[in-house]
């Protein structure tokens, strides 16, 4: 009992006593290159307590009394530093991170009074300076400033960057199918599957430590993107021990509190973002429904069909209440530990998001054409759709990360799961004007329920002293996406009057779709560093892989009214189900369809690439960065047409796991950077990228939408994009991270791939496809400045301003050509190039932050705006 009395006692005395020291962690990095010095030597002054700097050039001095102390910095050849006046605090952290400056000459020391050294800008402007790729980026540090709680919020502060919908992320005003987002420098699927970039807003900020934006192409990234890469960094080592409670709410006053919001009855668990079985479809999806026309003469298959309608929720039409205001809770936590022999990094944080949005008398989807006398110029009204649309989204995302470090090796594994649910509901009127008159009015619910599961692993290993870095990622991703009992009752309006009429509106449905992929990416690369004519370069090898495998299926179920002159509705679509309309001998409402084979596919991609890049400093000023990589890229497709289906396999078109693309490309690059002076470069590259289809894309299906009502064309005909990229850039560093940036780039397209009406006389139907050669031209302009130049009164004062200006010309083929050709009005004639879809003409981000570290005060003001693009190609009288 003494003994265990003993042992608890002394440690209850080494807790106490470590309780009561604190630990001093940094940075030690050159002060013109921003390379970290490794092994540089961090010592107390007039002590032997001590630390080096380890591979990164991070070191830790732990168990310090508190105190005030000198802090000497020094590295071979270098200046040595002294920090004074460096004041260690019981239980925590103090950071000091120093730049040291090459002393050829002599080696003096510099003697500096310490303060915290808040360099998170000043950082990332360092790795823009010495990056081989024209890149951008926010850090951390700004996301506080500026309040931004997700990264879609933050990303568009960035120069050339826009945001569509609150989530997708345009470079250059080019759509998402030319943005690549990745996280940790590996791909991951989205939660769209109408995008080929991931959504931004399911990143919380207190989890990122830096978004970069690469917009030139080098060797070691992905072939498939050419406005920019969009790498989200997650955090790994925190500098000190952090917990972070967070909370916001905002209120808009179009779309809050307003009495004609409009929702309807969901689960209990809605607002955790996913559904508790509620909208489950009732029965097996592989019944067999009996057919009416059997059913009528057969009593047993009569109550059958009855029981099968009446399993369905009542409810189709959605119900006015109060919206609620948009609200988030976050919580953060992290820590690093520094032991003998390693250290130890861990990161985690909670992240929910309710957002509600309501357009009420919103204009949804009117379509126009051209009359079809030519001396008439004015657009002819088709139809117009006017109504309400209310939305709810719920966003939860929980991430659990840790990393170990040694002195030769990093390792990391981050765990993200993001869920999300979101309900929509509308009403649509809409008038129908060029063929015969008449209105309808639509009644439409949706919920749909995302997840996404992200696992990282990877590695830096420093072989032979850190002369041979050895880099390798895996990351295993589960996705999901379904669209949970979607329902739809058409009403045509005759005067006050609504009926059903499926011959003037369509069936009622409701709908179940299910989209399952699971994506496997792995890379490794080793880089060695050599002389060459007596300065540093680099030599890189590796390759790539990346799996993906999609699944989409749609169960469809229409609801037919037999003997509907017998059956009242009341105008009230909720009644198309009351005990009293369903099917009884011979009358009412029975259910028919189930699973619909050819709207639904499966696919799987391989992708394999490989490559070699070489930075050479060919003089002191002058670096050269060479590469060439290739890809090796197959997507197979399981998937039939109508026709297939409808004749059991007698007769359409079927794939079975058919090969549909194949392709071996290669991709050069060379980005040449001349330092004009230490402040500033000369920057010019060339490189070879490529856009590929996406599942849906390239692909048979026909899918209906019936919130826009409207339905996606498959195309199985599409091919591959392929871009040549010119990239100019002249760049100023001033100190703290202050910057001047001019960019100029051009862009040749060769197939592009937009988004099309498929013929006139199908306005609501949407298909990609190839079209012409195009190409995109512009300029960015970038500005971070202290005001301090003006006035010394306004040196906490610091403006923020990055604009750009894009042109594209795209040269219509002669399919769209000759259909436009057909349609001009007298008088009218027809340039044979158009803008691209999907490009904006002009971004504009602007802000003017306020930061004062004396008190803590700190205040921003920030505008954004992206110019008008457009959303979907028309085709012969179709605008």
């Amino acid at each position: 009992m003494k003994k265990l009395f003993l042992t608890f006692s002394l440690s209850f005395l080494v807790i106490v006593a470590f309780a009561q020291t604190g630990t001093i962690r940094g940075k030690v990095t050159d002060q013109e290159t921003g390379e970290e010095l490794i092994g540089s030597t961090v010592i107390i002054k007039g002590t032997t307590t001590g630390a080096a700097t380890d591979f990164e050039g991070n070191y830790a001095i732990s168990n310090v009394a508190p105190g005030t102390y000198e802090i000497q910095f020094s590295y071979i050849s270098y200046q040595n530093k002294v920090i004074s006046n460096v004041v260690v605090t019981a239980g925590e952290v103090t950071i000091l991170n120093v730049p040291l400056s090459t002393d050829s000459q002599q080696l003096q020391e510099v003697v500096v009074t310490a303060e915290v050294i808040r360099d998170t800008d000043a950082a990332l402007v360092t790795v823009k300076r010495k990056s081989a790729n024209v890149l951008d980026g926010i850090s951390s540090e700004t996301f506080k400033k500026i309040g931004d709680s997700d990264a879609a919020s933050a990303i568009k502060r960035v120069p050339g960057v826009s945001i569509q919908g609150g989530k997708y992320v345009f470079v250059r005003g080019l759509g998402d199918r030319y943005t690549k987002t990745i996280l940790n420098g590996m791909e991951i699927p989205g939660l769209d599957p109408d995008r080929n970039s991931i959504q931004m807003d399911i990143f919380p900020t207190n989890v990122v430590d830096n978004i970069i934006v690469k917009k030139s192409f080098t060797a070691d990234l992905p072939a498939d993107f050419t406005g920019g890469i969009v790498d989200v960094e997650i955090k790994d080592f925190p500098e000190e021990k952090t917990i972070s409670f967070s909370g916001s709410m905002g209120v808009n006053s179009g779309m809050h509190f307003n009495d004609n919001y409009l929702t309807y009855d969901g689960g209990s668990t809605d607002f955790l973002g996913f559904d508790d079985g509620t909208r489950a479809i009732p029965f097996s999806s592989q019944s067999n429904l009996p057919r009416e026309g059997l059913a009528s003469s057969n009593p047993q298959l009569a109550q059958d069909l009855r029981t099968y309608t009446s399993a369905f929720d009542q409810t189709f039409a959605p119900t006015e209440s109060t919206s609620s205001p948009n609200y988030s809770f976050g919580f953060s936590a992290g820590n690093q530990y520094n032991k003998d022999r390693y250290s130890i990094g861990f990161n985690s944080a909670l992240n929910y998001r309710n957002t509600t949005e309501f357009y009420e008398n919103a204009i949804d989807n009117s379509l126009y054409e051209k009359n079809a006398d030519n001396s008439v110029n004015e657009l002819d009204l088709d139809r117009k759709r006017t109504g309400s649309i209310g939305s709810n989204n719920v966003f939860i995302s929980g991430l659990a990360g840790v990393a170990v470090k040694t002195d030769a090796s990093k390792l990391k594994l981050a765990v993200l799961h993001v869920q999300n649910g979101e309900s929509t509901s509308n009403r649509i009127l809409e008038e129908n004007f060029l063929q015969s008159f008449n209105k309808s009015e639509r009644f439409a619910i949706q919920y749909t329920q995302r997840s996404i599961t992200n696992a990282i692993l990877s590695g830096e290993h420093y072989l032979g002293g850190s002369a041979i870095t050895l880099d390798w990622k895996l990351t295993p991703t589960i996705s999901s996406i379904q669209d949970k009992d979607v329902r739809q009752v058409p009403f045509t309006l005759e005067g006050e009057a609504r009926e059903i009429q499926p011959s003037e509106g369509g069936n009622p449905r409701r709908l179940w779709r299910n989209l399952d992929e699971q994506n496997v990416s792995g890379k490794f690369s080793l880089t060695k560093e050599f002389q060459l004519n007596g300065n540093t370069s680099k030599l890189s090898v590796g390759s790539s892989y990346t799996f993906k495998n999609r699944d989409f299926t749609i169960d469809n179920f229409d609801f037919l009214v037999a003997n509907e002159d017998q059956v009242s509705f009341g105008g009230d679509a909720n009644n198309l189900l009351s005990p009293e309309n369903i099917y009884d001998n011979g009358t009412g409402t029975y259910v028919a369809g189930t699973y619909q084979g050819s709207n639904s596919y499966s696919g799987e991609i391989n992708n394999f690439g490989a490559f070699i890049s070489g930075e050479l400093a060919l003089t002191e000023n002058f670096k050269a960065i060479i590469g060439l990589r290739v890809e090796q890229f197959r997507q197979l497709y399981t998937g039939g047409d109508q026709d297939w289906f409808n004749s059991n396999g007698g007769q359409g078109i079927y794939y079975r796991n058919t090969e549909i693309l194949n392709s071996f490309k290669p991709f050069p690059t060379a980005n040449l950077i001349y330092n004009l002076n230490e402040n500033s470069n000369l920057r010019g590259s060339y490189a070879k990228t490529i856009a590929r289809p996406s599942f849906k894309e390239k692909s048979i299906a026909q899918i209906f939408d019936p919130l826009s009502n409207t339905f996606w064309i498959g195309n199985i005909d599409l091919i591959e994009s392929d871009i040549n990229n010119f990239d100019f850039r002249y760049e100023y560093y001033f100190r703290g991270g202050q910057t001047i940036a001019v960019s100029a780039f051009y862009k040749t397209f060769e197939n592009p791939i937009e988004i099309v009406v498929v013929n006139q006389n199908t306005p609501d139907q949407f298909t990609a496809r190839n079209n012409g050669n195009a190409t995109v031209y512009g300029v960015e302009i970038e500005a971070k400045k202290n005001l301090e130049f003006i006035s010394a009164s306004l040196s906490n004062f610091n403006l923020n301003l990055n604009t750009s200006y894009i042109k594209s010309a795209l040269k219509m083929d002669d399919v769209e050509y000759d259909a436009r050709s057909n349609n001009l009005r007298d008088g009218e004639t027809l340039e044979r190039k158009r803008d691209m879809q999907g490009q904006s003409p002009y971004l504009v981000n602007a802000g003017l932050s306020y930061d004062n570290f004396d008190n803590g005060f700190e205040a921003a003001l920030y505008y954004n705006v992206q110019g008008p693009s457009l959303a979907r190609v028309g085709i012969g009288n179709i605008p």
